[in-house]
């Protein structure tokens, strides 16, 4: 009759690019902010902020960013300075450096991974990154 579990609120993740479910991406994109791609990418993400993959998402190139939550699929290594998230539907064929590292129950990791490393190497790929580039 009377339930004691509280419920955990998801936090709500404000994003200003978003690549759609029926969009598909050949190439490298870069840029700031934060990103949730709910399509596919065909190359790699060069992200100053924090880059969401959906859970029908295929991203078949590298990642690097500030931190990541992955819900779908990546075939490609991951590069975070801070967090890395895999989140249940999350699988990630490839190798993983980053600061801290969160599994959820049911997320996939099939590769090698550094949390030793140097924060300079990094910053150097991501601090770098200029919108005129885009």
């Amino acid at each position: 009759m009377f339930n004691n579990e509280k419920k955990v609120q998801q936090p709500i993740i404000k994003f200003q690019t978003l690549i759609g479910a029926q969009c598909t991406i050949h190439g490298t994109i870069k840029g700031s902010d934060t990103i949730k791609v709910e399509g596919n990418i065909e190359g790699d993400i060069i992200w100053n902020d924090t880059v969401i993959i959906g859970e029908t998402s295929l991203c078949n190139g590298n990642i690097t960013c500030n931190t990541a939550l992955i819900s779908g699929k990546v075939k490609g290594n991951v590069t975070c300075q801070n967090t890395l998230s895999i989140k249940s539907t999350g699988n990630i064929e490839g190798d993983i450096i980053a600061d801290k590292l969160i599994i959820d129950d049911g997320g996939i990791f099939e590769g090698n991974c550094s949390m030793n490393y140097e924060k300079e190497q990094v910053e150097s790929i991501v601090s770098p990154l200029s919108l005129e580039e885009k």
